[in-house]
C-alpha cells in the first residue's frame, strides 16, 4: 500500500468518533482528529493538493462545522484552480469560526478566489470582511490597498451615504409668524406649517456605475442615483401644524446619467461631460422631470493644487403646469490646495441663473464656500471644517396680491464641522458627526430661517 493510499484511507476511516483505525499489512496505525489536521496540512504545504482534499473530507465527515477543516479544504481547491468550490469552502470557515485569525485568514481566501473567479465586487466584499477581523493598523492599510486595486479593476462602482439629524428647522421654514415685507409688518401672518417645524431628518443617497469602456485616456460609464430625503416631525411641531404630516416634506430624486472622462496633456488634465435625465417628487407628488447637459475641465496647475470648473444646463417639465417649465444655467469653480503638512485649503464659488415663463420662478443666486480639512487626528476624530456665504435675488416676488418693491433678496451664512472616527469603524465604514448652524435673511421674512442641526452618518475609510 503507497504512503497516499494509507493517507486517504486513514482519514476517510474518521467518521464520527474522534480517531479511527489503519492497517497496513501487520500494522496498525490509530490517528486522531488532530493527527488528521495535521497530515492534510503536510500534505498542503508539500504541494499535494488532492491527498489533502481527500485527508479533509474524511475529517469533514467526523466533525462537519469544523473551520480548521474548511479551511484546509479552500486552500487544497484554490491549489487546484477550482475557485468556486475555494471560496465556498472559505466561506463555510468563515461561518463557523468564532477566532478573528482564523476569520481573517478564511475572508482573505475567499477574496483571492471571488478575484480568479473574476467577481471583483464580491472580492470586495470579502475584503471588508477581513477588515472586520484584522489585528493591526498595519493589516487594514495591507486590505485597503488591496481594495483600491480591486476597485480600479471592478467595472461597477456602489456609492451609499447616509445621515440621521435633529434639527430645528426640518421644513426651512420662517422664524417667526410675521409676514414683513422690507419692514412692513402690515401684510399678514403666516401658517403654522410656513414657520420652522423641530423634528428628525433622514437622507440616504446612494448610487452605482458601471464602466463601459476604459482606455489609458478614456473612461465612459454609465450610472444611476437615488436621493431620500424624509422627515419625522416632533411632538411640537405637530401641535404647531396639526394639519401637517411627515410626507408633507419628504422628497425623493432620481437619476439616470452617462458620463464620459478623458486625460488631456502631459499634466494629466481632465476633461469630463455627460448627460442626466431624472425625476423629482416632493411630498408624494411629482415636481419635475428633467433633462441635464455638463461640463467640466480639472487644472493640475501644480503638485499640490488643482483647479476645476464645471457648467451645466437643466431643463425641467412640470407635468400638467407647463408655464413653470424653467431652464437652469449653472457655473461653479473650486481650487483645492493641500499644504506642506497635509491638511487641505478649498475654495469653490457657484453660480446659478434660473428661467422661466412663471412670474414666481426666475432667479439667480451665488454662493461662496471655504473649507479646511486636517490631515490628521485631532484626538479620535479627523476633523474639516467649512464656512459657506449665499446670495439669491428673485426680480419678482408675491405674496397674495401684495408685490414686494424692488423683488426678494436672500443672504445666508451657515458653518459646519464634520468628524470622521475611523478607529470606530464597521467593516472600513467609519462613523461620522456633523454640526451645522447659520441663518438666512430676507427682506421678506417668510425666507428669515435659522439651523442649527447635528448629523450622524457613516463614511467610507477606502
Amino acid at each position: 500500500m503507497t504512503k497516499r493510499t494509507a493517507w486517504a484511507l486513514c482519514v476517510s476511516l474518521l467518521c464520527a468518533g474522534t480517531q479511527a483505525a489503519i492497517a497496513d499489512g501487520s500494522q496498525q496505525t490509530t490517528l486522531t482528529l488532530e493527527q488528521g489536521r495535521k497530515l492534510a496540512l503536510h500534505a498542503l504545504s508539500n504541494g499535494d493538493a488532492q491527498l489533502a482534499l481527500n485527508v479533509s473530507r474524511g475529517l469533514w465527515e467526523a466533525d462537519p462545522k469544523n473551520p480548521q477543516t474548511y479551511s484546509i479544504i479552500a486552500s487544497a481547491y484554490a491549489h487546484l484552480g477550482e475557485h468556486t468550490a475555494a471560496r465556498r469552502a472559505a466561506a463555510k470557515a468563515y461561518r463557523y469560526s468564532d477566532n478573528k485569525t482564523l476569520r481573517l485568514s478564511a475572508a482573505q481566501l475567499a477574496a483571492r478566489a471571488a478575484l480568479a473567479e473574476e467577481r471583483p465586487t464580491l472580492t470586495q466584499v470579502w475584503l471588508r470582511r477581513a477588515v472586520l477581523n484584522s489585528h493591526s493598523q498595519a493589516d487594514e492599510k495591507r486590505i485597503a490597498s488591496d481594495y483600491a486595486r480591486v476597485r480600479a479593476l471592478n467595472p461597477w462602482s456602489f456609492r451609499l451615504n447616509g445621515s440621521l439629524k435633529p434639527s430645528s428647522n426640518v421644513n426651512n421654514g420662517a422664524d417667526s409668524a410675521l409676514q414683513i415685507i422690507d419692514g412692513d409688518p402690515l401684510v399678514g401672518s403666516l401658517s403654522g406649517n410656513a414657520q420652522a417645524l423641530s423634528g428628525w431628518i433622514t437622507d440616504v443617497d446612494a448610487s452605482v456605475g458601471y464602466r463601459l469602456r476604459s482606455t489609458e485616456t478614456s473612461r465612459t460609464s454609465l450610472g444611476a442615483r437615488v436621493f431620500v430625503h424624509r422627515v419625522m416631525l416632533s411632538d411640537g411641531a405637530k401641535i404647531q401644524a396639526p394639519s401637517t404630516e411627515n410626507s408633507d416634506f419628504s422628497s425623493t430624486y432620481v437619476e439616470t446619467s452617462l458620463k464620459q472622462t478623458r486625460i488631456v496633456g502631459a499634466r494629466k488634465n481632465r476633461l469630463n461631460y455627460g448627460l442626466a435625465v431624472g425625476t423629482s417628487i416632493y411630498a408624494q407628488n411629482t415636481s419635475y422631470h428633467f433633462a441635464r447637459g455638463s461640463l467640466g475641465y480639472r487644472w493640475k496647475l501644480a503638485a499640490q493644487t488643482h483647479f476645476s470648473l464645471n457648467g451645466s444646463l437643466e431643463r425641467r417639465h412640470v407635468p400638467g403646469k407647463s408655464i413653470k417649465d424653467s431652464s437652469i444655467y449653472a457655473l461653479s469653480g473650486a481650487l483645492h490646495h493641500r499644504l506642506a503638512g497635509g491638511n487641505t485649503l478649498s475654495f469653490s464659488l457657484s453660480l446659478r441663473d434660473v428661467k422661466s415663463d412663471h412670474i414666481r420662478t426666475p432667479y439667480s443666486s451665488a454662493s461662496l464656500r471655504a473649507s479646511y480639512a486636517f490631515a490628521k487626528q485631532i484626538g479620535p476624530a479627523k476633523i474639516s471644517t467649512g464656512l459657506t456665504f449665499g446670495y439669491s435675488d428673485y426680480d419678482i416676488y408675491l405674496t397674495g396680491n401684495r408685490q414686494a418693491p424692488g423683488g426678494r433678496q436672500d443672504r445666508s451664512a451657515y458653518g459646519d464641522v464634520t468628524m470622521v472616527f475611523p478607529e470606530h469603524d464597521y467593516a472600513g465604514f467609519a462613523p461620522t458627526l456633523r454640526v451645522r448652524t447659520g441663518r438666512k435673511f430676507s427682506n421678506v421674512s417668510r425666507f428669515d430661517t435659522r439651523e442649527f442641526s447635528v448629523s450622524l452618518g457613516i463614511q467610507s475609510k477606502f
